[in-house]
């Protein structure tokens, strides 16, 4: 493999991974909405960010083997396209998650 193929395959396996990682980052909120904490870390929340980690895994997996196959001279067309349908994919699940959380919200006073 070439020099660029393999830092193209790593870079996309960086942003691949992060967005894996999104449900981890945000403390008490699950997908932006602030749900309980026995909401967020008990069966319902990882009941969503189970559905949300399987929906992006196939999505994953076909565009780093994508990227295998793509010739070198189309590396960075072919990354491009990869990831920004990988953006959309992504966009949607956390939209689909994010309306699964709304469900637990805690309702605000203000």
């Amino acid at each position: 493999m070439t020099t660029i193929r393999i830092f193209v395959l790593a870079y996309m396996a960086f942003l691949i991974l992060a967005e894996h990682a999104l449900p981890s980052l945000h403390g008490k909120r699950l997908f932006g909405v602030l749900v309980p904490g026995p909401i967020r870390y008990g069966v319902e929340g990882a009941a969503i960010i189970r559905r949300y980690e399987l929906y992006l895994l196939p999505w994953s997996i076909v565009c780093l083997i994508a990227m295998i196959f793509v010739p070198t001279s189309w590396i960075y067309l072919g990354a491009g396209a990869a990831m920004a349908v990988y953006l959309i994919v992504t966009l949607r699940g956390f939209a689909v998650a994010n309306a699964s959380a709304r469900k637990f919200a805690v309702v605000s006073h203000s």
